[in-house]
């Protein structure tokens, strides 16, 4: 990415609740960590019970979270748009995502391998 972009996006981070309070240096070390993902409407960026090794930012279009009950019907849990975080539960150790993110539209996100993210995220806490 280049440094424009890094600056740019790093801007655009600072409206995510997740990255709040760093100042845009950190927010540029964090950009330049991540790498583009995108999925068309249908796809998914993951799957309930996947290997939880991603966290993302959404940054265009729309993805729906969902989750399946025992008996196997999907439950919409929440529509998410740019600027929101998703998969972040390997960030904290959980092992699987316990949810599936599908894109409805066209979707384009940020994202980061969830032990980069963890350790970025216990140095800021430090």
């Amino acid at each position: 990415m280049a440094v424009q972009d890094v600056a740019e996006t790093a801007r655009r981070l600072l409206h995510v609740p997740l990255f709040e309070g760093l100042s845009l240096d950190t927010l540029a070390q964090i950009v330049s960590l991540s790498y583009p993902k995108q999925a068309n409407a249908g796809d998914f960026f993951f799957n309930e019970g996947d290997q939880a090794d991603e966290f993302f930012v959404l940054t265009a279009g729309r993805v729906k979270l969902t989750q399946l009950t025992p008996d196997g019907q999907q439950i919409v849990l929440r529509l998410i748009g740019p600027g929101d975080a998703f998969g972040g539960v390997g960030a904290f150790g959980d092992p699987t995502y316990p949810i599936s993110a599908e894109a409805v539209e066209t979707a384009s996100a940020l994202a980061w391998n969830s032990a980069t993210m963890r350790q970025l995220l216990e140095t800021q806490n430090q």
